[in-house]
């Protein structure tokens, strides 16, 4: 057996055993359906209690977290940041407007009989034809 073929065979035996090992391992609870089985080891133990309870924990810790922020935050006047991004959108949106509005008047101007008077007509390449 040839260098070439005995990397050939142990390639081919490390995909299988990797294609075994996918099919062997388990799967995971689906969404929304979660079990007492927190860890996915197969049993219920004191390992699921404790990661049953540092969950229960940390979602009070947060709730509180964000209810004591909420608190903070009624009736606070908005920072300066705050207060110059406010404002760049209001700059922005009238001219966004000022644009709209700009863009009427032009195809209203256009619409008025005699409004092409006088103006040039548009030359086309004919090398393109």
């Amino acid at each position: 057996m040839s260098f070439k073929e005995k990397i050939n065979e142990s390639i081919e035996e490390k995909i299988y055993e990797s294609l075994f090992n996918l099919q062997e391992k388990k799967k995971l609870d689906p969404v929304g359906k979660a079990d007492a089985d927190i860890d996915n080891d197969g049993d219920v133990d004191d390992s699921d209690e404790y990661l049953h309870n540092r969950r229960k924990a940390i979602k009070k810790a947060m709730a509180k977290e964000e209810t004591d922020l909420d608190e903070a935050n009624k009736g606070a006047t908005p920072s300066r940041y705050d207060m110059i991004k406010m404002a760049a959108k209001k700059v922005e949106k009238q001219n966004a407007a000022k644009e709209r509005q700009a863009m009427r008047d032009a195809k209203s101007a256009m619409r008025k009989p005699g409004a092409t008077k006088g103006m040039a007509e548009p030359k086309m390449d004919e090398s393109k034809v």
